[in-house]
């Protein structure tokens, strides 16, 4: 596994931490309070008739396993996405961030059926 020692010039992990998570933030912050009200009024509302699905394995069709070797085939050196997101980012990111990943692809795609 490779270590980085150095990003966007800077060498002390714990600034590099705190760039990342300002990022982040900033990045997720919602854009008005009617906005995030509405999606908590939403949210509320939906979670009251929540009934989960029985677990089905063959409903599942992402597993950590598969998103780290798309990670790991990714392109290099690619402009990021809206969200300042790029290819390193994921390459560097943490070993948990694939099953994360799954995680919410699947629920994701459990939404869609």
């Amino acid at each position: 596994m490779r270590c980085i020692n150095q990003v966007d010039g800077i060498n002390d992990s714990n600034v590099i931490a705190e760039h990342f998570a300002s990022h982040f933030e900033r990045v997720c912050a919602n854009s008005s309070n009617l906005w995030a009200s509405r999606l908590k009024t939403e949210y509320v509302s939906n979670r009251f008739g929540y009934q989960e699905q029985p677990y089905d394995e063959n409903r599942f069709a992402f597993d950590a396993e598969l998103i780290e070797t798309v990670i790991l085939k990714m392109k290099r050196g690619k402009a990021a996405g809206l969200d300042g997101i790029t290819c390193e980012h994921l390459l560097f990111s943490h070993p948990l961030l694939p099953g994360i990943l799954a995680k919410l692809f699947n629920f994701y795609r459990a939404t869609l059926c």
